[in-house]
């Protein structure tokens, strides 16, 4: 999708915005059309997509929290997971030379 100011973007709230007052889909309070914004049920970075069943009208305030939720989630995993793969690397390096002698 192309940034937030453009037609596209405006098309596909419109389509999801259904009422004058809508609620947020996370907090449930009331938002006028103005301050919602558009957030991914399962985020784009974790394999979401643009389809209507993966977007709903969220408040500032949820989808910011949301979104650095998912990020420190994602840098927690890489934290994890990195060190193993650079020891695995490595092993497969160590055997790779020991066939190559």
């Amino acid at each position: 999708m192309k940034r937030k100011g453009s037609r596209t973007h405006r098309r596909i709230k419109n389509l999801i915005f259904k009422h004058p007052i809508d609620l947020c889909f996370w907090c449930k309070k009331p938002l006028k059309y103005k301050i919602a914004t558009l957030d991914h049920v399962k985020e784009l970075c974790i394999g979401g997509d643009y389809r209507r069943e993966n977007l709903v009208i969220a408040c500032r305030k949820c989808n910011s929290e949301r979104s650095a939720a998912v990020s420190t989630y994602i840098n927690i995993i890489i934290k994890i997971r990195l060190p193993k793969y650079k020891l695995i690397l490595k092993f497969i390096n160590v055997k790779m030379s020991m066939l190559n002698e």
